[in-house]
């Protein structure tokens, strides 16, 4: 998915699911379906008195896709909220995550340090 991608999902999604984090976020989870089995989708909404500010998308035990809107960025909402160890809590079995940007790498590993996810090397590495 790409972040232009992930940004128009953020923005319009549905505000419907459980606040979090003291009303910073709001986690929606959807329900999809692969070939092979079913697995489930979550979305984090981060929020700033009800803003949307960015989000994250968790792929699955796969992944994590994670944006800040561009007037958001350099206010910690993103650190903030991996730092809070609420990913653990709802996907205790995600435990690596890739970079796919590479100019932002050295920022990356920082942010998944926080949430305590290590770099997959690539792919083949789950």
């Amino acid at each position: 998915m790409t972040d232009e991608n992930l940004e128009i999902i953020l923005k319009t999604i549905s505000l419907n699911g459980k606040y979090i984090n003291n009303k910073t976020a709001m986690y929606i989870e959807t329900n999809k379906y692969s070939i092979k089995n079913k697995y489930i989708d979550q979305f984090i909404v981060l929020l700033d008195c009800n803003i949307r500010v960015g989000g994250l998308y968790i792929m699955g035990d796969f992944d994590l896709h994670f944006i800040i809107f561009d007037n958001f960025r350099g206010k910690k909402y993103l650190s903030n909220f991996l730092r809070s160890g609420f990913i653990n809590k709802i996907r205790p079995t995600l435990k690596k995550a890739s970079i796919c940007n590479k100019d932002d790498s050295k920022k990356i590993k920082h942010l998944l340090k926080l949430a305590n996810l290590k770099i997959k090397k690539d792919y083949n590495d789950w």
